[in-house]
């Protein structure tokens, strides 16, 4: 039975679009990733020397901040990509809709 499931579960998610599969979308997430971490890690590194932080902890303070830009750059990327895929999912079923009219 738990075949039939795993089967199941695969043919259903093999028809689900998501944004790894999308031309565009997968590689201007990633690209928005690598932007944010280093955005961050450079402002980080800049503003904890201009502080007067010593070398070792303005390093790890810009470690940090280039983590977490990464993680809010993926964040902000994903969710305005989910918003283009929904929108261009509806674009395509009102032409649809309307060929099938004509």
């Amino acid at each position: 039975m738990s075949a039939r499931r795993g089967t199941a579960a695969r043919e259903a998610a093999s028809d689900r679009i998501t944004l790894a599969s999308h031309p565009r979308a997968a590689a201007q997430v990633a690209r928005a990733k690598g932007y944010g971490a280093l955005g961050a890690f450079g402002l980080t590194a800049a503003l904890s020397w201009h502080a007067g932080a010593p070398l070792f902890d303005t390093g790890v303070r810009a470690l940090a901040g280039g983590v977490a830009g990464y993680m809010v750059a993926w964040s902000a990327a994903v969710t305005v990509w989910r918003h283009l895929l929904l929108a261009q999912l509806r674009a395509a079923a009102a032409r649809s809709t309307t060929r099938r009219e004509r």
